[in-house]
């Protein structure tokens, strides 16, 4: 089930690793606004893409399911569904992570994603027990859901804030800051290969 269910995962990690340099570059540039654009595009991407494949999954599952590996794992069709759904519920916190990071509150992100460790664990006994490997796909998709809702939640709440202190455009040295973390990184999204300088 979860390597079905992971067949989308290529999707994510790819737009993880160009998340972080295009968050920081976008907050280095345009300040706030610059983020959110990042944030939402990013949230939008991940929610549409993942989002089309669970509905896949929930859809004809089992039946993919039972092609590829037999009739002895037919019936899963509702654990398939339960897992789909908790990856797309982490992949829409993936934006609002990167822009807590990039606002320098990965504490707000580590508290986020703790709810959702102890959401998943004050679940999984009940759940398993009750109803087996449903029960643990329910637990892992309540975990992730709460862990998300809280991260996207914060985000939201740390960007709105009235009389936020957070610049709308960071000062001149987190611009150098926030651009000399990723440079390699940044380049290749410009399309631009580093060439090593010539000493005279």
């Amino acid at each position: 089930c979860a390597m079905l269910v992971r067949l989308a995962a290529p999707l994510m990690a790819a737009v993880q690793n160009l998340l972080a340099p295009r968050s920081a570059e976008a907050y280095a540039k345009s300040g706030l606004p610059g983020l959110q654009r990042v944030v939402t595009k990013t949230t939008v991407v991940l929610t549409v893409g993942p989002g089309l494949f669970t509905i896949v999954l929930m859809a004809a599952g089992d039946s993919i399911t039972t092609a590829l590996f037999g009739a002895e794992f037919s019936g899963l069709g509702t654990v398939i569904s339960l897992l789909a759904a908790s990856e797309l519920a982490y992949a829409m916190s993936l934006g609002s992570g990167s822009g807590l990071t990039v606002l320098e509150r990965s504490d707000l992100f580590l508290k986020s994603y703790f709810m959702g460790v102890v959401t998943t664990l004050g679940g999984a006994i009940p759940l398993i027990t009750s109803y087996g490997l449903a029960g643990a796909a329910a637990a892992q998709l309540a975990g992730n859901a709460v862990g998300a809702a809280a991260c996207i939640v914060c985000y939201r709440r740390l960007i709105a804030r009235p009389g936020n202190s957070m610049p709308q455009v960071p000062p001149r040295t987190a611009v150098r800051e926030l651009t000399e973390r990723a440079p390699s990184s940044a380049t290749a999204l410009n399309g631009e290969t580093a060439k090593p300088s010539r000493q005279t």
